[in-house]
């Protein structure tokens, strides 16, 4: 009996433990950063850019960012991708890609920004499609 009490003790203990746990995980820091993806062709090359604004200057921003076409048959290839791209306060990204393949169509740019600060992480996702 004594044996009994003492794994349902143990048991209870390590449930409210691992309850704590993932309460405190659901919290998230809101960094308030503000995102501007922008598209445009030129002939055959692409200019993808992304601006980040943190709310403070010292939050430091990374992010990761792909271009993708859209294919006749509605699925996505991927031209180009980088990964890495770093500031703090701010982050500025312009790249191009050119190639013969570049003519009308669909394009994505897609982004995975994480801004982080003392206060804890912030993951912004998010994509723009033009039709160029």
């Amino acid at each position: 009996m004594k044996m009994i009490k003492r794994v349902c003790s143990l048991a209870l203990a390590l449930m409210m433990l691992c309850s704590a746990g993932a309460l405190a995980a659901e919290e998230r820091w809101d960094s308030r950063a503000k995102v501007y993806p922008d598209l445009f062709r030129s002939g055959s090359t692409l200019t993808c850019e992304l601006d980040v604004n943190a709310m403070d200057t010292s939050d430091k921003i990374s992010a990761n960012i792909s271009l993708a076409k859209q294919r006749p048959n509605g699925s996505w290839e991927v031209l180009d991708y980088w990964t890495g791209e770093e500031g703090t306060g701010a982050l500025n990204f312009r790249e191009t890609y050119t190639s013969s393949e570049v003519t009308s169509g669909t394009y994505r740019l897609s982004y995975t920004v994480t801004v982080t600060s003392s206060k804890g992480s912030d993951v912004i996702e998010g994509e723009k499609e033009v039709n160029l």
